[in-house]
């Protein structure tokens, strides 16, 4: 009885081979052609002075599938990532070398021709020269809505940020830290589906409130690091409404006059960085509502008065040096009671 078992799923696996060869079920894809032609169109548009899109070539490689950064779906064989980032060097006690750095850059402009890579849902920009500096985000991005995935981080552009950005709804992640100034508009409410986003800027971002946040109930890491949001009156009962929320960076913020809560939901807090914030009141160097984060593993709270770096893991109860106060603490962790003070270093 085994043995015919055997048998026919010898013979089915067999047929199953011929019908690969036959069909070319497995053979390698190639790119689309109107795809390809818009990456070579994109390239031309591009400074690219270290040539690391030498592989970007019709005639030695036409299949773009195979082209550095570029990745095509295995099926279809459109093209549904482009990782065009470039990594800044991590330093060493040597520092690192600045000008291999700036060579490795990517320049010139960005060209509308993205648009017609339809399926492209992963898009890396990071870390180039792009435009130079000063030229804001293109308004164009706003109209590929099959993106998922958007880093600009650091990528060169500075400007408002387009309200044609809230137009990408299937958007998980958006990065446009360092890439722009003025009001943070409030179509990036829109973007329902957001997972990740980051925002971060050298004090140049200002936002009149933050209710275009509620909607983000998807929302697990969120960095608003230098914005000024003194006439966000409402910010902490925004953010601590946002169900899924885990990590919040706030450092160098600049925050409003409030009335501290004694008890707030956050209620899947994690990591909390509230260093360098500048605040319109004077409140306790430690919020009181901080002590009520049950779930809370890592707290920055770092200023210019404070002798050390404070990095606060809720594990149990140890002093922590911050400027002039030595604050005890810890957060109800695995159904332990919190406890919490402040005396006089």
């Amino acid at each position: 009885m085994n043995s015919s078992i055997f048998s026919l799923l010898f013979v089915h696996l067999f047929c199953l081979a011929l019908l690969t060869l036959r069909f070319g079920i497995c053979r390698e894809i190639a790119c689309i052609p109107n795809e390809r032609e818009a990456l070579l169109k994109l390239k031309h548009h591009l400074k690219d002075p270290s040539n690391r899109l030498s592989s970007w070539s019709a005639t030695t490689n036409s299949n773009c599938c195979h082209w550095a950064g570029v990745i095509c779906n295995k099926v279809s064989a459109h093209v549904v990532e482009l990782h065009l980032n470039t990594s800044r060097p991590i330093f060493d006690d040597y520092g690192f070398d600045d000008e291999a750095y700036r060579r490795s850059q990517f320049g010139g402009e960005v060209n509308p021709c993205l648009v017609d890579l339809k399926h492209l849902n992963y898009l890396d920009l990071s870390g180039n020269y792009l435009l130079g500096v000063g030229m804001p985000i293109p308004t164009f991005l706003g109209t590929m809505t099959s993106l998922t995935h958007l880093n600009l981080s650091d990528a060169g552009f500075y400007g408002k940020i387009p309200p044609q950005i809230g137009n990408l709804s299937n958007l998980l992640y958006l990065d446009l830290s360092y890439t722009a100034n003025g009001t943070i508009p409030s179509q990036i409410g829109n973007l329902s589906n957001l997972l990740y986003l980051d925002l971060r800027s050298d004090d140049s971002l200002f936002a009149e409130n933050v209710d275009w946040l509620s909607s983000l109930s998807k929302l697990e890491y969120l960095d608003l690091g230098g914005a000024n949001l003194s006439k966000s009156f409402h910010w902490l009962h925004t953010l601590q409404a946002l169900p899924s929320l885990m990590h919040l960076r706030l450092s160098f913020c600049t925050l409003p006059h409030y009335n501290q809560p004694s008890l707030l939901n956050f209620s899947s807090l994690l990591t909390l960085d509230l260093s360098y914030t500048f605040h319109f009141s004077v409140i306790s160097f430690v919020p009181n509502w901080i002590f009520g984060l049950k779930k809370l593993v890592s707290l920055q709270l770092m200023d210019e008065d404070q002798e050390i770096d404070f990095d606060y893991s809720c594990k149990g109860v140890r002093p922590m040096v911050c400027g002039k106060e030595t604050v005890f603490g810890s957060i109800k962790t695995g159904g332990k009671e919190q406890e919490h003070g402040t005396k006089e270093a």
